[in-house]
């Protein structure tokens, strides 16, 4: 072993274990390799919002390097917690992406661009902005929590615990838009005749959604059982509980887009939101036909709704 475990409970030692630094470097691989893959494939999709799962993956590889310096030096307090922060926060990114993912599926396949009268822009815009509420929570969390005044750290926890709570809660009720989503593609309500791709990558967003349900429920069941409660004692003393139920799940969430990516779905006119210089030519467009229906029915003597209803006629 080329680094030196400090005993457990030595003054300033920040583990509760003899950390690995096997399963460290490995994990720092691993994502480094799946950013450089995701990277790639932005580029070969021409897909430039997905700079957000890699901004998770970014994030988790930064957690794992810096980790195997922590390892090095595990009396370093300020090398440890920026490890811990970036644990606990990196999943938000990869949860935003699945947003984004469904509220473009909502605008290439939904008739209007919509669905329960919701635009797909609009979608993403209202469940990103919640991701971004949970993110502030549980970063104020994650800050008290590496607190050394203890009062502080059993409050981070909580608050924390709550703003990972609030990100399940946004969770369930966005699976249940896209169930929704899924039901009316499969029962024909498309603007496409072939859905093929949009069940696939759909199916793609149940699986990391899941995977990132599991590992909410393992901090939830972490972060509430207390200070110094059996749960507590045992995951804060084997590192392979935050492998198997945190590292390894999300590793296997941002993985899942190489398996089927985004890029293979969103090709074509409608696979991106309109800019906001195409927003306004669609309104120019609209307020056009619509004086042009008024000057018509004016001319012909007819309502303005007798004559659009010719017009739609024609």
């Amino acid at each position: 072993m080329w680094y030196k475990c400090l005993p457990v409970g030595a003054v300033g030692n920040q583990f509760t274990y003899c950390p690995s630094m096997g399963a460290s470097i490995l994990f720092a691989i691993l994502f480094g390799f799946t950013t450089i893959a995701h990277i790639w494939q932005a580029a070969h999709y021409k897909k430039p919002f997905t700079w957000v799962l890699i901004m998770s993956s970014i994030w988790q590889t930064l957690a794992f390097i810096i980790r195997c310096v922590s390892i090095m030096l595990p009396t370093d307090v300020a090398i440890n917690n920026v490890t811990y922060c970036l644990v606990l926060l990196a999943p938000l990114w990869t949860n935003a992406f699945c947003y984004m993912v469904v509220a473009r599926l909502v605008h290439m396949y939904m008739p209007n661009h919509s669905i329960m009268g919701v635009k797909g822009s609009w979608l993403a815009s209202i469940f990103v902005l919640l991701d971004i509420t949970a993110f502030i929570i549980q970063l104020i969390g994650a800050l008290d929590a590496i607190n050394i005044n203890f009062d502080v750290q059993k409050r981070g926890l909580h608050i924390y615990t709550g703003g990972i709570s609030a990100q399940e809660l946004f969770i369930l009720g966005f699976t249940v838009l896209t169930v929704m989503f899924m039901r009316k593609i499969k029962a024909g309500e498309s603007t496409k005749a072939d859905t093929s791709k949009a069940k696939k990558l759909t199916h793609l967003i149940y699986l990391v959604l899941g995977l990132i349900s599991f590992r909410i429920i393992y901090r939830i069941i972490e972060f509430s059982s207390g200070f110094g409660s059996k749960i507590t004692r045992q995951i804060a003393q084997h590192e392979a509980w935050q492998y198997c139920f945190d590292t390894l799940p999300m590793f296997l969430a941002i993985v899942a887009f190489h398996v089927y990516h985004p890029g293979k779905v969103f090709q074509g006119p409608d696979s991106r939101f309109p800019s906001r210089k195409e927003k306004k030519a669609i309104k120019a467009q609209k307020k056009l036909e619509k004086e042009q229906r008024k000057a018509g029915a004016a001319a012909g003597g007819l309502s303005e709704s007798e004559s659009f209803e010719l017009a739609q006629r024609v």
